[in-house]
């Protein structure tokens, strides 16, 4: 692996989301290395993005934030509704979490390797984990949050850097 994987997040993780199928933990694990890099093409469509999903989201998990790797948190877009952070430096602190995505032969190397290290500890089973691994490749490699997932926990989050959630708390 290109970088020691901390399990205590991912146990964590099982632990307030029981329910988080694989494609989850693969979620966590590529947001963890990379925060937010894959999901900001343009600020401005960045931010119609954030106004829509708070104005459609009607449930929030309870926890404000989640840490989810050394480097980043899950920043619950509850704390914007309850006008507790305002929406303009939650979606800086957004933009500015960002790390370089590798290449991504490298990074799906490094995930099958990860994820094979997982495989007895979270239960999952060896033909999902094969199959979900056969589906990454150059040009899919980002995914969303499964069904159950969704519609269990009711995910509305950015990715914030430690650096930057420390800026925001301040303000």
């Amino acid at each position: 692996m290109s970088r020691l994987l901390n399990k205590n997040f991912l146990r964590f993780e099982k632990k307030i989301h029981p329910a988080a199928q694989i494609v989850d933990f693969y979620k966590m694990i590529f947001q963890g290395r990379f925060g937010a890099a894959h999901f900001i093409f343009d600020p401005q469509q960045t931010k119609k993005f954030l106004e829509q999903e708070l104005e459609n989201a009607e449930t929030f998990e309870d926890h404000y934030f989640q840490q989810i790797s050394e480097d980043f948190f899950r920043v619950n877009l509850r704390l914007i509704k309850e006008k507790i952070i305002a929406s303009d430096n939650l979606l800086q602190a957004f933009m500015n979490s960002t790390k370089p995505i590798p290449k991504i032969d490298a990074w799906i190397t490094d995930w099958k390797e990860i994820s094979q290290s997982l495989l007895i500890e979270f239960g999952w089973i060896k033909k999902d984990l094969l199959d979900f691994n056969e589906t990454l490749s150059e040009d899919n490699y980002i995914f969303h949050h499964s069904q159950i997932y969704h519609a269990t926990y009711h995910p509305h989050y950015r990715l914030i850097s430690e650096k930057e959630l420390i800026k925001i708390l301040k303000i």
